[in-house]
């Protein structure tokens, strides 16, 4: 009786140990039930979240992103590993980011988390990734995540490291969307990949590009702007310079606060005005001027950017941004056109995929558009017997915009012709040939006068 009661009481811590080893291993209280984290790039974004298992097909669901950044999604019917994706605006600016989870748990979605899945995927085409993944490549990038992961906090360790986040993992470390640390990097940083596998970073102030197989071989500082402190209001940008009548997008964020309501304002009369939330649209008066953000929800804090807007002489032609991608192409005070040849160049790290519709000022003319002219130039041109006078659109060019990095549009090359023939008489007096006989084109062009850092671009006669 008692060699079997001593047994049963050493059988006992056998049994407790197996069915422990069973629920770790399960779907007990050990394992994650959920996919979830936060989605921000600096602010949260606003907009949605889509997740896509390793089934075959991949089954997918989408969640809204919570007013700070964060979302979560039930694992119950999936199978891991997963891929993420958000989908919206940050800092009204147009944003898609990538994640992986391995297993479920946190799977933060930012520029840094879109980084290292292109470097485990060994391809910056996250887009087609997304569009049809399959079981083996979801499992083969999943593998090479914590790989990626170690990559990336190697070469933006001197970063890193300002803003005490070194030590940081993006995807599944704890993040708060309060623009402190790794999040207040994020909003000084910019960051992209371009499905040609180009890497564009930087503070927000200028760029560095390299591709993929150079970000991992070195170690890179991006951000050499001064480091705000605590408490401290911060408008961006922090330096602007635009011409007269063009617009640029700032925002704004209190360090180490989630506040995010501001109000918008320009100090001197007659510097300008606000089309919305940020949206500064310049005087048609140069000058320095002074912007400023207000906050709505703490009224004493408030910061104030100096603008300077430049005059730009004999203007014919403008490029306004309308909306994500979009762009009019401006004609400013023709008089006597009767044809008109115009080269718009634009970044194609940020734009791709152009389309051109015909404005209402070329309605009854000769129209030829030419999205692909070169790799990175559109071509308009039009005709009439009719003089065309006035101001108003030529056409409206519409681009598949490429990770968050504002990119520049401009026109690079502009001839105008009168119904005679002979040359068109610009403002400020200076002309532009008409084409020569029997060429398309003439041959002449006109150096471009400047613009607005991505935001606007002019063209003078």
């Amino acid at each position: 009786m008692n060699r079997l009661k001593f047994i049963i009481w050493c059988m006992v811590p056998l049994f407790l140990l197996t069915v422990a080893g069973c629920g770790g291993s399960g779907s007990g209280s050990g394992s994650p039930t959920t996919v979830s984290g936060v989605a921000a790039s600096g602010s949260p974004i606003s907009g949605t979240v889509s997740l896509k298992d390793s089934s075959l097909p991949a089954k997918e669901r989408s969640a809204p992103i919570n007013a700070d950044g964060s979302f979560s999604f039930d694992m119950a019917g999936l199978t891991p590993p997963f891929l993420l994706k958000a989908s919206g605006t940050a800092n009204g600016i147009p944003t898609t980011l990538y994640s992986l989870s391995s297993t479920g748990g946190t799977a933060n979605i930012n520029p840094l988390s879109s980084l290292a899945v292109a470097l485990a995927h060994g391809s910056a085409d996250l887009d087609a990734f997304y569009g049809s993944p399959d079981p083996f490549t979801l499992r083969d990038s999943s593998h090479a995540l914590a790989g990626a992961v170690r990559d990336v906090q190697t070469a933006l360790r001197p970063t890193l490291e300002k803003f005490g986040a070194a030590s940081v993992n993006f995807i599944t470390g704890p993040y708060v969307a309060n623009h402190q640390g790794l999040d207040l990097m994020l909003d000084l940083m910019s960051i992209s990949t371009t499905s040609n596998g180009i890497v564009i970073m930087g503070d927000r102030m200028s760029s560095t590009q390299c591709t993929l197989g150079q970000f991992t071989a070195g170690s890179y500082d991006f951000v050499t702007t001064p480091l705000p402190t605590v408490g401290t209001l911060y408008v961006m940008p922090s330096v602007a310079t635009l011409s007269t009548g063009s617009t640029l997008q700032f925002n704004a964020f209190i360090v180490g606060s989630r506040s995010s309501e501001f109000s918008w304002s320009v100090v001197e009369d007659g510097g300008g005005s606000f089309m919305g939330d940020g949206l500064y649209n310049a005087p048609l008066t140069a000058g320095t001027y002074h912007v400023k953000a207000t906050s709505v929800t703490e009224p004493g804090k408030s910061g104030t950017v100096a603008v300077t807007v430049t005059e730009q002489l004999g203007k014919r032609v403008a490029i306004i941004p309308v909306g994500p991608g979009v762009y009019t192409v401006m004609a400013q005070n023709f008089v006597d056109v009767g044809g008109c040849e115009i080269e718009i160049t634009y970044d194609t790290t940020a734009f791709a995929n152009p389309r051109i519709v015909q404005g209402t000022l070329t309605a009854q003319t000769m129209f030829v558009p030419n999205p692909q002219f070169r790799p990175n130039v559109v071509k308009l041109a039009f005709m009439s017997i009719r003089p065309i006078v006035g101001s108003g659109s030529l056409a409206t060019i519409t681009f598949d915009q490429l990770g968050t990095v504002p990119g520049t549009v401009q026109v690079s090359r502009l001839i105008l012709a009168s119904t005679t023939g002979s040359p068109v008489i610009a403002d400020g007096g200076s002309t532009v040939p008409a084409p020569a006989p029997g060429t398309a084109g003439g041959g002449s062009t006109v150096p471009s006068t400047g613009g607005s850092s991505g935001t606007a671009s002019e063209m003078g006669g």
